[in-house]
């Protein structure tokens, strides 16, 4: 059991060239399905930015499993995050909405509610977050399960990933809802309306 602060320096130049090295495996069949690489990010980008999240704990860190697994699972996470960015990126058009005369629209500031409401939200997905990294610490399965969703992996993708059978995906898919439910269904977060 060892913290990133407990690996030593020859081990941590290992895992770097182990991780580059898959990163740029991701980025490249990225490109062969004419896939692009993420807001121009190379493959030091995503291991640098990985192995710093850990540091400074905005990465959850498992002193008892792997270290490569664990990294290379949060290098895939993290390629996955900007993918989703850059389609979001590109889907919004930058000219500013006309009204039918062709005259630019005026948009009002957002009111202090809709920040509030903004912030709540965001705040809720850190929750929810938190809950799902709690009920799958205990299990690799479990976490194998909760890397592939975050990644947007089908359970047959999963499967293919860990080399599991896709019985374990599913079941671990079961696990994981039947313990995240009462968590979920007990939070302010996501309580109805009309319950609050």
């Amino acid at each position: 059991m060892r913290l990133p602060q407990q690996i030593s320096d020859e081990e941590w130049s290992v895992l770097y060239k182990r991780l580059l090295g898959y990163a740029l495996r991701l980025l490249s069949v990225a490109t062969e399905t004419d896939r692009a690489v993420p807001l121009g990010r190379e493959a030091r980008d995503l291991v640098q930015g990985v192995v710093a999240a850990v540091f400074h704990g905005r990465r959850t860190w498992h002193a008892d499993r792997d270290p490569y697994a664990q990294l290379a699972g949060m290098v895939r996470s993290e390629l996955s995050n900007l993918r989703t960015l850059q389609e979001t990126v590109r889907r919004v058009d930058p000219r500013p909405e006309e009204d039918e005369g062709g005259a630019p629209i005026e948009f009002d500031p957002p009111s202090g509610e809709d920040v509030l409401d903004e912030l709540i939200s965001l705040e809720c997905l850190g929750i929810l977050k938190g809950f799902i990294a709690d009920v799958t610490a205990d299990n690799p399965a479990l976490e194998n399960y909760r890397m592939g969703f975050e990644d947007g992996l089908k359970a047959a993708e999963i499967a293919d990933l860990f080399s599991i059978r896709i019985e374990d995906v599913y079941q671990a898919r079961k696990t994981v809802q039947r313990r995240l439910t009462p968590l979920v269904m007990n939070h302010p977060c996501w309580r109805r309306p009309e319950l609050r």
